[in-house]
């Protein structure tokens, strides 16, 4: 599976493989019961001193995620990933928080720049039968 930043996937070296990231609702829901917050906290707990241990739940739950979602082993737990993240590369932490981010943009380009031809719909528009 390539890398695709917009339908919330990233591939990235942690653990001494490659190794997939998908963020979705499983990926928050799996978040945030490690973290023991709520969905409308997720931001806030990036933003204080849980930052470290936030970051090593996300690369967690996104990684969880896209094994269940693509029927992988999982071989790993939390603690693994508390020692993995101290080793992930500048450009593999930035490339997660980008697709983090960009997995959650509704704009048009979620959809790679293709138009869904999504209009507002009004009562004019619905067929009477």
């Amino acid at each position: 599976m390539a890398t695709n930043k917009h339908r919330g996937t990233c591939l990235i070296d942690i653990g001494g493989k490659k190794r997939g990231l998908v963020f979705n609702m499983n990926t928050y829901a799996v978040f945030c019961e490690g973290m023991d917050v709520d969905l409308t906290e997720m931001e806030k707990v990036f933003n204080d001193k849980r930052q470290a241990k936030a970051f090593c739940w996300l690369l967690y739950a996104g990684c969880f995620a896209y094994d269940e979602k693509n029927r992988k082993d999982i071989d790993y737990d939390i603690h693994d990933f508390y020692d993995w993240a101290m080793d992930i590369t500048q450009k593999d932490s930035e490339k997660v928080m980008e697709t983090m981010l960009s997995s959650r943009d509704l704009k048009n380009d979620s959809n790679n720049g293709l138009s869904r031809n999504v209009v507002e719909s009004n009562k004019d528009d619905i067929k009477k039968n």
